[in-house]
């Protein structure tokens, strides 16, 4: 159901929600969520964070966006830039995902992705690669932004790789760059 100022939820009833929205054991979900949304929840972000790795399961992988775009160019972006300390503009769950032990981020200086659960080291990996197709946000020397080994190509091409829009439009959505980086290699 859509969430309002009233609505309280536990992990439990956000599993059962996101079990009900088609997340499976194994899959690998990218999840763009504005946590002020989702109302009340029992236990906070880590409620959250735990719904989404119980639905999951030991074999599934959460991401989720890390991006750090408080400045407005491309070179005070990448001045600012540190993997590990560096933190996320994309709301407050996916700071609060970033900064959990165990969680691990691509090295980009704008575009990074959090990751935690199967391989997520490996799967975030690669981040600096400059294989596959260009994007305005390319910067060297980070690779490329949707390239070949990025974290959301390798998501997109994935045999369970799903995402999750939760309390945000498409106009958030980092996957409509996938389709225009795919739409301006076909011009």
């Amino acid at each position: 159901g859509t969430a309002s100022a009233t609505t309280t939820h536990s992990r439990a009833s956000l599993l059962r929600d996101l079990v009900r929205l088609g997340v499976r054991a194994g899959d690998t979900l990218f999840v763009h969520a504005s946590f002020r949304s989702l109302g009340t929840v029992e236990g906070g972000a880590a409620a959250v964070i735990g719904a989404f790795e119980e639905a999951l399961g030991p074999r599934g992988l959460l991401l989720m966006p890390s991006f750090n775009l408080a400045a407005k160019g491309y070179a005070e972006r990448a001045a600012a830039w540190n993997r590990d300390t560096t933190p996320s503009t994309t709301g407050w769950l996916s700071e609060f995902f970033r900064r959990l032990p165990g969680t691990v981020r691509s090295d980009h200086y704008s575009h990074a992705i959090a990751a935690r659960g199967h391989d997520a080291a490996a799967f975030v990996a690669g981040h600096t690669r400059s294989e596959g197709l260009p994007s305005p946000w390319d910067l060297a020397p980070w690779g490329r932004t949707y390239g070949t080994h990025s974290p959301l190509i390798k998501a997109y091409h994935g045999p369970a790789g799903k995402v999750l829009m939760l309390g945000v439009g498409y106009e958030s959505s980092t996957y409509c760059h996938v389709v225009e980086t795919f739409f301006w290699a076909w011009l």
